[in-house]
């Protein structure tokens, strides 16, 4: 597939920044990064993927070049997504959700899963939340000035990846997102619970966890076994928290399999 355009749509009066790939008409594929991302997260998997996926990385609100929202909650992340696929006028929507994406993707499962074929959930926050421990706050807080400090916990988050010019852009798009967003985004995923909500949800969901994992575990990730009938859990034994940079050919591998069905 062709390198992603930058486009911009207005979503709940809200100016929103994405990639886009492929031909209109195609199986649209929306992809939703997580904390400290931005759509480029993605953008080396929709290089890979055959035309016929029509693909989107969108910037949530608070993030990359999209504009910034006074209210920081997965809730409102969720709608934003929902109006952004009802503003492209897509549907059957494969959606992907990477680390707190996973809970965004949650949300939009629960809002409006009439607008969905399949789910892909990339080391995804649990569906009762995800805790950050308090002493782990003042980290967070110093991300915003310190780029050396924030590009050694983002390299944590991908293990396996060699550390090149994509990791530094990486850094330069974590750096673009709202700054009052490095504490509260950690706190909007301490205050959700999806768990009954999800009971019942008939799409199929595919889960991802890297054993090498920091921040989602094994166990976290099969908790989706007792709410939904349809999950399948897929541990990846020899990556991390994010195989969407890490190996984005295996990464396609998998959506392609998991799509094609």
């Amino acid at each position: 597939m062709e390198q992603p355009q930058s486009r911009y749509v207005k979503v709940l009066d809200k100016k929103l920044h994405y990639l886009e790939a492929g031909k209109p008409g195609g199986i649209p594929m929306v992809f939703v990064h997580g904390n400290f991302a931005s759509g480029k997260w993605f953008e080396p998997a929709m290089e890979l993927l055959p035309e016929s996926y029509h693909t989107f990385a969108l910037d949530l609100p608070n993030f990359g070049r999209s504009d910034r929202t006074e209210e920081v909650s997965i809730d409102n992340y969720g709608k934003h997504v929902v109006d952004f696929i009802k503003q492209l006028e897509l549907e059957g929507v494969i959606l992907v959700g990477h680390s707190l994406g996973g809970a965004v993707v949650q949300n939009v499962m629960v809002r409006r899963p009439d607008l969905l074929s399949r789910v892909v959930l990339i080391d995804p926050a649990p569906p009762d939340g995800l805790k950050t421990p308090p002493e782990v706050y003042p980290f967070l807080d110093m991300y915003r000035s310190n780029r050396e400090l924030l590009k050694k916990a983002l390299i944590g988050t991908m293990p396996t990846r060699p550390v090149d010019e994509f990791t530094e852009l990486l850094v330069d798009e974590a750096l673009l997102m709202d700054p009052k967003c490095f504490t509260e985004n950690a706190c909007a995923l301490e205050k959700y619970n999806y768990s009954e909500e999800l009971k019942g949800i008939e799409i199929p969901v595919l889960v991802i966890v890297g054993r090498k994992d920091i921040l989602i575990t094994e166990e976290m990730a099969k908790g989706f076994e007792k709410i939904l009938h349809t999950v399948h859990v897929s541990v990846l034994e020899n990556y991390g928290h994010s195989i969407n940079v890490e190996n984005p050919g295996l990464f396609v591998e998998m959506l392609l399999e998991f799509t094609s069905k």
